[in-house]
C-alpha cells in the first residue's frame, strides 16, 4: 500500500519553484519584447530619423530568427539540457535589450534583434513547458497556466512603468534598464533554481506514483505512431498567425496614442 501513495504530493513541492521561475521568465521576456517595443517607436525614430516601419523591422528580424530557432530547439535541449539552454538564453536576452540602449544607428538594432530572437525561444515558454512536463504528472496544465500568466500580469504591472521610465529618463536609459531588470529577475533565478528532473532531488515528479508508472510503461508498449490530418496542421498555423497579428497590432497602441496627442504613459495603459 505504501508503494501506491503519491511522492512528494503532500506539502510543498519543488515543481511549485519552476512554475514560478516560468512565470518571471513569461512576465519579462513576454513583456519587454511586446510592450515595451511599442514604447520605444517614436522616440527612437525621432532621435534616429528613421521611419516607424524601418524601426518595427528590427521585430522581424527578431520573429525570423525566432522561427530558425524553433526548428532546432529540441534538438538543443537534447544536446545541453533544458535548465543550460534556458540559462544561456535568458542572459542573453537581457544582455541584447541593454544593447539597445547603446546602439549608434538602426543597423545595429536590426543585429541586436536577430539575435535577440534566438535568445528568446531558449528561454521562453517551449523551455518551460518542457521543464514542466519533467516536473508534473498532475496538475500539468495548471502549472503551464501559471506560468503563461506572467505574459498578462507583466503587461498590467509593467507597462505604465516602462511608459513612465520612457518619459522620466528617455529610452535609451530604459532599454539598459530592462535589460538589468531582466538579467536579475530571469537569469538568476534560471541559474540558482532551475533544476532539470525531479530525481536530481532526490524526488519524483507531481503526483508520481507506482501505479501510474506501470500504466505509463503498458501505455508505451500500446501506443501507435500518429499522423496530424493536413486540415488540423494548417487551421493551428494560422490560429497561431492570427495570435501574432493580433499581439504585433496590440504592441502599436502606445504609438497611436501619441500619434493623437496623449503620453507614452497613458497609451501604455
Amino acid at each position: 500500500m505504501a508503494e501506491n501513495k503519491v511522492m512528494n504530493k503532500k506539502g510543498f513541492h519543488y515543481g511549485w519553484v519552476i512554475v514560478f521561475v516560468g512565470f518571471l521568465s513569461m512576465w519579462f521576456i513576454t513583456c519587454i519584447f511586446s510592450s515595451a517595443a511599442g514604447m520605444m517607436v517614436n522616440p527612437v525614430t525621432e532621435e534616429m530619423g528613421i521611419s516607424r516601419s524601418a524601426f518595427t523591422m528590427a521585430s522581424t528580424a527578431c520573429s525570423i530568427a525566432g522561427m530558425i530557432m524553433s526548428t532546432s530547439i529540441g534538438r538543443i535541449f537534447k544536446k545541453y539540457s533544458v535548465k543550460k539552454t534556458m540559462l544561456a538564453g535568458s542572459a542573453l536576452y537581457a544582455a541584447c535589450y541593454a544593447a539597445y540602449g547603446i546602439a549608434p544607428n538602426i543597423y545595429v538594432f536590426y543585429v541586436i534583434g536577430f539575435i535577440s530572437g534566438f535568445a528568446m525561444i531558449m528561454s521562453s515558454m517551449v523551455a518551460i513547458s518542457t521543464l514542466l512536463a519533467r516536473w508534473f504528472d498532475e496538475k500539468r496544465g495548471l502549472a503551464v497556466a501559471l506560468a503563461s500568466t506572467g505574459s498578462g500580469v507583466g503587461g498590467v504591472v509593467m507597462n505604465p512603468l516602462i511608459g513612465n521610465l520612457v518619459t522620466s529618463m528617455g529610452w535609451r536609459k530604459t532599454a539598459v534598464f530592462n535589460g538589468a531588470v531582466a538579467f536579475l529577475l530571469i537569469a538568476l533565478p534560471s541559474l540558482l533554481l532551475l533544476v532539470r528532473t525531479p530525481e536530481e532531488m532526490g524526488m519524483k515528479p507531481y503526483g508520481w506514483t507506482e501505479d501510474k508508472k506501470e500504466a505509463t510503461v503498458e501505455t508505451v508498449k500500446e501506443t501507435k505512431s500518429y499522423t496530424m490530418p493536413a486540415s488540423m496542421f494548417f487551421m493551428c498555423a494560422f490560429s497561431l498567425i492570427v495570435a501574432g497579428i493580433m499581439t504585433q497590432f496590440g504592441n502599436q497602441l502606445p504609438m497611436l496614442a501619441q500619434s493623437v496627442g496623449y503620453t507614452i504613459s497613458v497609451g501604455a495603459m
